[in-house]
């Protein structure tokens, strides 16, 4: 169904992201956003119906409606996860928004899935339960999740608020995005974790007993894309990285190392990497270097791109 907003949803107008007039231009293409819009797209082969359309531009409104009434601060700062599904990154997330409770949220299943109560929410409340009826509901409203996603985000943005976005930045796409936020003036704080595949397919399991939001191809997929984003995407736009590292289930990510980048003058480096905790350190580089030597890209190595770039420091402490 072609997209047509209503005048109440404001949010939902699309022209307030694509206006080449006022000189502000979301990063993810028109039609991509309508076609998420339409509900045709990723494993939903059906589009959404006028009513369901008209449900779910509510339950936007409603989600945008209700990160603004907390307040968020205005800071051109973004703080973005990156890693493979079932790393920890919500969990990593959530901790930091307790300490700073004054920053937007955005996420499209913990934040948007999770709280569309006219569309997925009345699904699953409908449904009998099982993995398959969770399931069919996650694949039908995950394009829609997708489209509050960016509807939010692109409208936080072009206001200028600061915010925490939940993300694996694993696809190529995710570096227009970040090109995107630096020419709007803003400084990336990346969040990276890392965890193994054993981990994360546990973590992924006990999250399913409540609530589906991946694939298995997906869970595979970015498990390979996340390590080739490190030089294209990473070290190109973000300004700080803090590197992460989950070994079990149910313990906290530890903090393996902190990259800051280097000022423009610094011709040799980067940016400077200073590893605070060194078992963990090697760990996320034994994660990321198995994955990039099955893709056979050596060039992207941690020992190529991280290192190599980077003056290393260890922490004193």
């Amino acid at each position: 169904m072609q997209y047509t907003p209503s005048a109440t949803s404001n949010i939902c107008d699309l022209n307030l992201l694509y206006d080449k007039e006022r000189g502000f231009e979301y990063s993810l293409p028109r039609n991509i956003l309508e076609g998420f819009l339409s509900g045709k797209a990723f494993d939903n082969p059906n589009p959404y119906t006028s009513e369901e359309l008209s449900k779910l531009f509510e339950d936007i409104n409603g989600l945008f409606q209700a990160i603004i009434s907390t307040n968020p601060i205005k800071a051109n700062v973004a703080v973005i996860s990156a890693g493979a599904p079932g790393s920890g990154k919500t969990t990593k997330i959530k901790q930091e928004l307790e300490q700073t409770k004054k920053w937007a949220y955005v996420c499209p299943d913990d934040v948007c899935l999770k709280n569309q109560e006219r569309t997925y929410k009345a699904d699953i409340a409908s449904c009998d339960g099982s993995f398959e009826a969770r399931k069919k509901a996650y694949d039908k409203w995950r394009p829609g999740s997708n489209a509050a996603t960016h509807l939010i985000l692109g409208n936080l943005i072009r206001e200028k608020y600061g915010f925490y976005f939940g993300s694996t930045s694993s696809s190529f796409a995710s570096g227009y995005f970040f090109e995107f936020l630096k020419k709007q003036g803003y400084q990336i704080q990346l969040i990276h974790l890392s965890a193994p595949d054993d981990v994360r397919w546990k973590s992924i399991q006990e999250r399913d007993k409540e609530f589906v939001q991946t694939t298995e191809s997906d869970v595979r997929e970015k498990g390979l894309l996340v390590p080739q984003r490190i030089q294209d995407t990473y070290l190109k736009f973000a300004d700080e990285i803090e590197f992460y590292y989950r070994d079990e289930v149910k313990k906290n990510a530890v903090l393996a190392a902190r990259w800051l980048r280097k000022d423009e003058e610094d011709l040799q480096y980067q940016g400077t990497l200073e590893i605070v905790d060194q078992e963990a350190y090697e760990k996320i580089k034994l994660v990321h270097n198995t994955a990039i030597y099955s893709l056979e890209k050596t060039e992207l190595l941690w020992e190529n791109t991280l290192e190599t770039h980077s003056r290393v420091v260890a922490n004193a402490l």
